[in-house]
């Protein structure tokens, strides 16, 4: 799978998401969940791809209101030659794996 991100690149990266569950102090605790939760899929990101900007990522609590909006705002880019090249690849891999998988469970004699 790292072989098929690698050569993407991402231009642009928003993410933006307002929250609100009507009481103050979940909100707050839900903010902060959700806050984890992008740092995560970032890091994530990051690691398989390429950040040609700098990401732009923010959570706003709604603390007085029930409300729950997320906005994903990407463009990215591949050159189709790598693409066909890491997806032929990973397709080798995953048939590989399969052979592995398939000889293991052989009945031992």
């Amino acid at each position: 799978m790292e072989k098929l991100l690698r050569p993407v690149k991402i231009h642009r990266f928003h993410w933006i998401s307002r929250i609100g569950v009507g009481d103050a102090s979940i909100t707050g605790m839900l903010t902060g969940a959700v806050w984890g939760m992008k740092g995560t899929v970032l890091h994530y990101v990051s690691k398989h791809m390429t950040f040609k900007k700098k990401p732009t990522l923010q959570v706003i609590p709604l603390f007085q209101h029930t409300y729950s909006m997320t906005k994903l705002e990407c463009m990215v880019s591949i050159r189709v030659g790598q693409a066909i090249y890491a997806f032929i690849q990973f397709m080798k891999s995953t048939k590989k794996q399969r052979k592995q998988v398939q000889t293991s469970n052989l009945p031992q004699s």
